[in-house]
This record gives C-alpha cells, sequence and structure tokens, in this order.
C-alpha cells in the first residue's frame, strides 16, 4: 500500500486488490465523507508492495513488479484526470517478484525508483 497526498485538499492510497490487480481509493476535501475506488491498470501485479510518487500537484505514478521481476507503472495526469498504464519490461530492470519497490521524485520532471534484485543487490533507475 501507498499512499500519496498532492495537495492539501486530495489524498490518494493505492493498493494491490485480491484479483492482482492496482487500485486507487482517493478523497477530495470538497467531499470530505465520500472515498472514490478504481482500478489503476489491467497489468498484473506480483503480491507484494508496490510504490507511488507524485512529481507534482498534476501528476502520480504508481510502480510495481510483474510476476516476471519487470516493473509496470501506472500513470494520471490532472489534465486527462484518467490512469495510463504500460510495462516497461522493455528497459530491462528485473526485480524479485513482490518484494520491496520504492521511489523518489528529486525534482520535479524525475524520479527514481529502487528494487531488489535477484543476485542480492539494489537496483536503481531514474524515469521522467
Amino acid at each position: 500500500m501507498a499512499v500519496l497526498a498532492r495537495s492539501n485538499v486530495r489524498k490518494n492510497t493505492l493498493y494491490i486488490g485480491n484479483d492482482s490487480k492496482g487500485y486507487q481509493a482517493y478523497w477530495k476535501s470538497e467531499q470530505p465523507t465520500i472515498w472514490t475506488f478504481e482500478k489503476l491498470s489491467d497489468l498484473t501485479t506480483a503480491p507484494g508492495s508496490l510504490t507511488a510518487v507524485s512529481m507534482n500537484s498534476q501528476h502520480m505514478e504508481v510502480f510495481w513488479t510483474a510476476p516476471d521481476g519487470s516493473v509496470n507503472h501506472a500513470y494520471w495526469y490532472e489534465s486527462t484526470g484518467k490512469w495510463a498504464s504500460s510495462s516497461l519490461a522493455g528497459i530491462g530492470i528485473r526485480c524479485v517478484p513482490g518484494s520491496s519497490i520504492n521511489s523518489t521524485s528529486r525534482k520535479d520532471g524525475c524520479m527514481d525508483i529502487f528494487c531488489a534484485t535477484l543476485d542480492g543487490y539494489t537496483q536503481q533507475f531514474s524515469y521522467s
């Protein structure tokens, strides 16, 4: 599970559902008693962790490992108001499926993702 607060009026809780898909529950201050739930992607997650990062208040990214160890992500932009997703398998990153994956944003437009590799090391890659 991961939690993002893109601003003081929005909260997003991101999690893996029983069907091995990514979901979110989000809250808006203008409707303080309502949480809305929706699927992020049809891409399969390995049981375990996911990570989320917000490069700015208009954008969110969620990363998780697939059952084969590749990294998938879903992303959301305020301008579109909807989630899109893709596999990052083509960049050659392989993580231990379901192991811890973490992310940070050092500056607007840049994210760093960290995960454990099958040979016991930590792998880091930048994504923008």
